[in-house]
């Protein structure tokens, strides 16, 4: 007997043997985290007023992976937005022209359209495969 975990869907037997029939079973690979922010703390940017910022994250897993990244735009608003977001009424955002992810890096650039600095934080994540 081995241990693992598995949840079929409903009406499909525990049982089965088809990879279909699960939601989640651990005898088959998923994908990984491969990288994710030091000490799973978010890490932060400064933005100067009417500005931008370059942020390069270095993963080196030789193919362009998925990534995810949140961010809390307005310091202390406790609104975490996923992806490339844009609000009017933050008056900072992502460049998505300016974010994109190759075999060695993940690269956004935060815009801060507004009078005064901005202290921006964000979590990001790299899924891949060669995770252990």
């Amino acid at each position: 007997m081995t241990t693992g975990i598995k949840v079929s869907y409903p009406g499909k037997s525990i049982d089965s043997v088809l990879p279909e029939d699960f939601i989640l079973n651990s005898e088959y690979g998923s994908v990984k985290i491969y990288k994710q922010n030091d000490n799973e703390t978010y890490a932060t940017v400064t933005v100067n007023a009417s500005s931008y910022a370059d942020v390069t994250i270095t993963h080196n897993l030789g193919f362009a992976p998925v990534t995810m990244l949140y961010t809390e735009l307005t310091p202390g608003s406790g609104r975490w937005y996923f992806g490339l977001p844009f609000t009017d009424d933050e008056n900072t955002y992502i460049d998505s022209g300016e974010t994109y992810v190759d075999s060695t890096y993940f690269k956004f650039r935060i815009y801060n359209k507004t009078t005064s600095q901005k202290i921006v934080k964000y979590y990001y994540y790299i899924l891949g495969n060669t995770a252990q």
